[in-house]
Order: C-alpha cells, then structure tokens, then sequence
C-alpha cells in the first residue's frame, strides 16, 4: 500500500488493490459507504463518513469500479461477481498519445544530452557551473516539440486517400454514440489537426478489463494501438516527414544520417513494419470512466458522480473522454470539482 500527505493539510491518503462497499438505498441507489483493501495479505475495511472519491487512474479505478460490480454484468457473472450496476461503457473508450521514437548520429563536437548519461567527469563539472552561475548544459531543454497539420506533410492526393479510407472503415463499424461524436470531432480536426512522431489524437479506441476476482490480479489492458488503418497511415507520414525534416538543412549541418531506423527504411511498408515494432506509450491514457450524458454513454456526470451511484466519485484522467494534443498533467486539477 502506498501513503501520500497533503503538505498543505497534513491530510493522508492511501492506495492499495481494493474494492467498494457498496449499500442499498431505499429507493434502490447503490450507496458507496467505505473501502475494502488488501495490503500484505491483510484485508481491510474503512468506513466512508462522507463519500468515497476515486483516484487509482485510467488503469486501476476501472478494475475497482468492475471488482465492486458496476461494469458490464455478463463479464462480471462469468467472474461470479454481483452485479450492482450493469454499465458496459466502464474500462472501455481508452485513448493515449502512441509514439515512435526514432535516433540520428550528429557529427563530431556536435553536444547533445546524451553525454550527461555516459561521462560522470562531465555530469559533475556541468552540475557544478549550474549550481555556481546557472549556466552550462543543465540550461538546455531536453525535449523540443513541435506539431504540422496532417495536410501540410502529404500530397492532396495521399491525404484525400486516407480520409476516403477513414469514411470507409468507420462506416463499416458499429460505433457507440460517444464514438459517433469522438469520431466527428476527429474528422474535422484532422483537416487542420496536428501530427508528429507521437500521434495526439488516435481514432484507435483501447480498453481495460479485469479477467478474475482476485483484487491482487492485474486487470488485462489493451490498448488496441493502430488498430485503425488510419493512424498508422498518419504515422508513417510523421516517419516520412522527420526523415526529411533531420536530413535537411539546416539539421543536416549536424546530422551524419539516421540510426534507429536505418537509412534502408524507406518506403511505407518499411517505416509501418517499423512502428509496428517500436510503438510505445507516453503513459496518458485516459477514457476509460469518461465523462459524458449517460446517453452516450458516460460513466460520470460533470460533477464526478458515478451515474446510479450515491456518495462515489471518480477524480483521475480515466474521466477525460477524448486526448487533447497536450500533455494531460491538468488531470491533477480534477478533484476540485468535487
């Protein structure tokens, strides 16, 4: 179990496998009233005297919410878990920022950060000049970024191409309606959107499940990456366009040419096959206990409520319903609203 403290309040707050306790109201609401948890074997109950708020994070408060029966009720009955809630929509509709990370040899004297990894003689004399003059390496930023609208690193013909492919396989899906509203939203950004190396607003929609009754269990996360044509296509315009962006001037004064991928990577297949391989997360998923109007398909109100709930709030940035292209540090601002 992990502790935080408030240094503001001095107020403590735990973290540990758990579920709900959940009570019946007379007019049938299902009441969040404490916590159960388990930390070394031990199990644990805490009474709530006032609500119980959730913060276990895109991952962990889906398992919780499906641990304590609200979720999708033929999942949890295959589990023999009771059903309080039935609400398919929880654990599902989750989004990240997906990226590709690729490396350039610079040319000799050319100082990147790297050597403050590898040369501890370096690291020292550098920490020193900083802590003496504010000067010196630890002065310079360790990430740069950048973003284009899809439409300026393609030809007409290439971006007509994949839009017509888009229509086509979101046609031929079975969208939910949050879907419907996500995609719409999507498809108009895109015109004048934002693509890089790491994709910003993916229409590939991953989920987060528990397989098993055990708090202790991890839940299964499938975050469905390039599932959808459409953002591997955007993908490997971004390899395309970096290639030519770092191997131009005035870059190419300091670039001896690419490593990861190498330069036999050229043409779609390649630099697909290559994405496939090396795609990670920059750990923003959010969605997964979105909010929404529950005709949507929303799992909490705009005020944080757990729809059919009493007393249960979710406050992490599984309640972000769709990815801005920006980091999604403003998830710490969330419980406020409660």
């Amino acid at each position: 179990m992990t502790r935080s403290v408030d240094p503001s309040t001095g107020k403590r707050s735990y973290a540990a496998s758990a579920s709900l306790l959940l009570q019946r109201t007379s007019s049938q609401t299902p009441k969040a009233i404490g916590v159960e948890f388990v930390n070394n074997g031990q199990t644990y109950t805490v009474a709530a005297s006032k609500q119980v708020i959730l913060s276990a994070g895109s991952l962990k408060t889906p398992q919780i919410l499906e641990l304590s029966g609200i979720g999708d009720a033929k999942s949890l009955q295959q589990l023999n878990i009771p059903v309080v809630i039935d609400m398919p929509q929880v654990g599902e509709n989750m989004i990240d920022h997906p990226t590709t990370a690729a490396g350039y040899q610079v040319k000799d004297g050319t100082l990147t950060l790297d050597i403050l990894t590898n040369n501890q003689t370096f690291l020292d004399e550098q920490q020193a000049l900083y802590d003496a003059t504010g000067t010196g390496a630890f002065t310079f930023t360790a990430q740069v970024t950048g973003s284009f609208p899809l439409k300026s690193i393609s030809s007409p013909a290439v971006y007509g191409a994949m839009r017509s492919a888009l229509d086509s396989a979101l046609q031929g899906m079975t969208l939910t309606p949050m879907q419907q509203k996500q995609y719409n939203l999507l498809k108009s950004w895109a015109d004048g959107g934002k693509i890089g190396w790491v994709m910003p607003h993916e229409f590939s929609r991953g989920s987060v499940h528990i397989n098993s009754a055990d708090p202790l269990a991890s839940p299964l996360i499938d975050p469905k990456y390039m599932s959808m044509q459409f953002d591997l296509d955007a993908q490997t315009l971004g390899g395309h366009f970096l290639r030519t962006w770092v191997t131009g001037s005035p870059l190419s004064d300091l670039i001896v040419g690419p490593t990861v991928p190498g330069a036999s990577v050229v043409t779609d297949a390649d630099w697909q096959n290559y994405i496939r391989a090396s795609l990670v997360t920059t750990h923003h998923p959010i969605g997964t206990t979105a909010m929404a109007s529950k005709s949507l398909g929303g799992v909490v109100d705009p005020r944080l409520n757990v729809y059919g709930t009493k007393n249960l709030k979710v406050v992490d940035a599984g309640i972000i319903p769709m990815t801005v292209a920006r980091r999604s540090r403003p998830r710490y601002m969330l419980s406020l609203r409660r």
